[in-house]
């Protein structure tokens, strides 16, 4: 008998609001994207050359509690550009697309529940990470754009699923500087410790700007989302003084003092340091006048949407598309 091979893929994500402040019970705003892990599963072995398994997703199997589980290899894909990652969830994303896999393979179907899909792989992402809110892991799971909150227990998690407001365009920018996420985390619990006044004060500030931003969004109110999320980059600036880390680097400060020139809000997506920068408008030329600026500042627009389905079951062939692209 012929091996049979199953393929899922599964998209990264884009943070909107809530960064750092998530760990403190704050919602959180993520957003998934069309940028994809692909992973294929297979009762038989696999080559290495279909990819490999991650710690994450090596947890999250475990976790699975199957008699015999299936060998699973994932690819970053379009997470990356060359060797080099966008800072859009990769790890998050490999770990759903190779559970997503794995399930459809033990299971032999193509339809997922996403929902527990959502929360296995977040229970072993953040186990093999040591932490972290696995807000990345739900956008990839479940796709959209999602309101996240967590709750005092770690597998306790609140998710809503948002429209995007219709008169807010967005562009994503790549700093090509990746940072250490658990780093500057690190630097944002020492701030706490050493300067509680401070750091109640500006974490606060990131509370609020994400508090208008859930409102917004709640509501559809384009030019008050948009005004939100330039708070919220100044708060994620004064967070970061505060913390001693570079937040916002002198690059995206430019960005963000140029964007407000023209009508755009600019803000970190993620932990910030580098990486990639959130950047909403109401008017697409003002966007596209920005991303040439960006250029001139070594910054690179990057071109993606947002991804509605989540993790999906997909065919060989869609998988070598996604591979290829």
């Amino acid at each position: 008998m012929s091996e049979t091979r199953v393929y899922a893929r599964a998209p990264g994500k884009v943070m909107i609001a809530g960064e750092y402040a998530v760990l403190d019970g704050c919602t959180s705003l993520v957003m998934a994207v069309d940028r994809y892990a692909t992973a294929v599963a297979s009762r038989e072995a696999l080559d290495p050359a279909q990819g490999w398994e991650t710690p994450e997703l090596t947890e999250t199997l475990a976790l699975a509690g199957w008699d015999r589980v299936p060998s699973v290899r994932v690819k970053p894909g379009t997470l990356f550009e060359g060797t080099r990652k966008l800072g859009l969830g990769s790890s998050a994303a490999m770990c759903v697309a190779g559970l997503a896999a794995a399930t459809a393979c033990v299971e032999g179907g193509s339809a997922l529940d996403r929902e527990s899909l959502a929360r296995l792989s977040r229970r072993g992402h953040r186990a093999a990470q040591g932490g972290g809110s696995g807000v990345d892991v739900l956008a990839s799971a479940l796709g959209g754009v999602l309101a996240v909150t967590l709750g005092t227990d770690p597998d306790e998690v609140q998710t809503e699923a948002l429209a995007w407001p219709a008169g807010v365009h967005w562009r994503v920018l790549w700093t090509g500087e990746p940072v250490s996420t658990k780093h500057f985390v690190a630097r944002v619990r020492a701030l706490g410790s050493d300067d509680p006044a401070g750091y109640r004060e500006a974490l606060g500030a990131v509370r609020s700007a994400a508090e208008g931003a859930l409102g917004a969004m709640r509501t559809g109110d384009s030019a008050g989302l948009i005004e939100a999320l330039g708070e919220h980059g100044r708060a994620m600036k004064h967070l970061g003084r505060r913390a001693g880390i570079a937040i916002v680097t002198d690059a995206m400060r430019t960005l963000a003092e140029r964007g407000r020139a023209l009508g755009v809000a600019v803000k970190p997506s993620g932990a910030g340091g580098g990486d990639i920068v959130l950047a909403v408008s109401e008017s697409v030329s003002a966007l596209d006048a920005l991303g040439e600026q960006a250029r001139a500042l070594g910054v690179v627009p990057v071109a993606m949407g947002l991804d509605a389905h989540g993790a999906r079951v997909i065919s060989a062939d869609e998988a070598a598309e996604s591979l290829a692209d």
